[in-house]
């Protein structure tokens, strides 16, 4: 191969960006089973009074892209509950923020938790292209100034 080749593959590579996987595979079923279980963790935290507000941020972020999938592809009680679990958590941002304490109520636990198990759920249900375009929604739409996330907004 000649230089000049070289160099016109070298620079098709860089305009192409880094390889990735193509998004029709899916990762292994375990790899899926921990990413589903960090939120629920975070959850016991801060039911425990252990979590802090990167606990907050994990479960809200789940939530997020659960909501997102209801909105977006499934049905009303699918998005009823994402509402109930983000509504939950504003209000445990806000006692953070005004107590310094991370912490959970009863009720708080059994919405954010039928939120988390909603995403679950969904997240299963989901192909992967459609998966991976509702989690850039969440990241895009999480760093821009205002926040909304699927049909309500979510104060970070």
């Amino acid at each position: 191969m000649s230089r000049r080749h070289i160099q016109a593959l070298a620079r098709y590579n860089q305009q192409r960006g880094p390889k990735a996987t193509p998004k029709i595979y899916r990762f292994p079923a375990s790899d899926e089973t921990k990413l589903q279980l960090i939120p629920h963790v975070e959850l016991d935290k801060l039911l425990k009074r252990d979590g802090n507000e990167n606990s907050w941020h994990t479960i809200t972020a789940r939530v997020n892209l659960g909501c997102t999938l209801a909105y977006w592809y499934y049905c009303n009680e699918d998005q009823t509950v994402a509402d109930r679990a983000l509504e939950a958590l504003r209000s445990v941002r806000k006692r953070g923020d005004d107590t310094g304490v991370w912490g959970l109520s009863g009720d708080e636990y059994r919405l954010i938790g039928a939120g988390l198990n909603a995403t679950d759920e969904l997240q299963k249900q989901t192909p992967r292209v459609k998966l991976a375009e509702a989690l850039e929604h969440v990241y895009r739409v999480a760093s821009e100034p205002n926040r909304e996330v699927g049909a309500r907004r979510v104060s970070l």
